[in-house]
């Protein structure tokens, strides 16, 4: 398996636009594009990252919360501890994966819980969507908590799958104290489907759509980035919507002007 991360202590210059791609897979990264106006712990919180296997192709954003520790923890343990055997040739089966996906999820949260946790206040805490695409099955499969964004493109739709879980309060996040496994089972949204006529999953943090920081319709941003990304080379269209998105995101900052991290991930499934 194959693999690659952003974390955001490694990207803390403002108004830059980090990114990598391989194949339909492509991350970006940036700390923003103004200056965060609230309170926080490291300039740049958020995380993103990719794998590939046999069976598919996985992807990931994160959007830590009081230190960028929880989103590199959660993102690692997917990769690392997770993410072969939903890419291997036998992958997850769709009637179970909801079943699956929350196990994960609640087994990341614990490992976030160990590596944050602070005797004496709420340790770090995270996001977390993910989607794994597995194009010769013709399957995709998704879940996630907090208030990330997993948009579904079409040539002609945009639909946000993890929606049905905002508003998600703090305490639903990975890492979170007082989270217990009933909470988590009724917050994650979790599902699988049919590849069939999807342009692109195009994962982000809430950087593209906080209010008075972000974009005003993150969903019509993401069709304009995305169609404008198909008029590429194919081997570009990834990288093209990734960056793109983010940098429109930079540009709604500034004009704002507030900033707040960017995490976006995109496995480009239109031939």
């Amino acid at each position: 398996m194959r693999s690659a991360r952003l974390r955001g202590r490694d990207h803390a210059v403002l108004g830059a636009v980090d990114a990598l791609a391989e194949g339909p897979a492509a991350i970006a990264l940036s700390m923003g594009g103004a200056p965060k106006a609230y309170d926080h712990t490291d300039p740049n919180e958020d995380a993103a990252a990719f794998a590939a296997g046999a069976g598919g192709w996985l992807v990931a954003v994160a959007d830590a919360h009081l230190g960028a520790s929880a989103s590199q923890v959660a993102i690692d343990f997917v990769l690392d501890e997770r993410a072969a055997a939903w890419l291997a040739d036998a992958g997850p089966v769709p009637g179970r994966w909801a079943e699956q996906a929350r196990a994960a999820l609640w087994e990341t949260h614990l490992v976030v819980r160990r590596a944050t946790h602070q005797p004496d206040r709420q340790g770090s805490r995270t996001t977390l969507a993910l989607a794994v695409a597995r194009p010769g099955e013709g399957r995709l499969f998704w879940a996630c908590i907090g208030d990330s964004h997993l948009f579904r493109v079409t040539p002609n739709a945009v639909e946000d799958l993890a929606s049905p879980g905002r508003p998600c309060p703090p305490r639903y996040f990975l890492g979170s104290e007082s989270l217990t496994p009933e909470d988590l089972g009724e917050r994650v949204v979790a599902g699988s489907g049919p590849s069939a006529g999807t342009r692109a999953l195009v994962l982000a943090t809430d950087g593209i759509s906080e209010r008075l920081v972000g974009l005003e319709d993150p969903a019509a941003e993401v069709a304009e980035v995305s169609a404008q990304a198909a008029s590429a080379a194919l081997d570009l269209r990834p990288l093209e919507t990734a960056r793109g998105l983010a940098l429109r995101a930079n540009a709604a900052h500034r004009r704002n002007p507030s900033g707040d991290n960017v995490a976006v991930a995109v496995c480009w499934l239109e031939a």
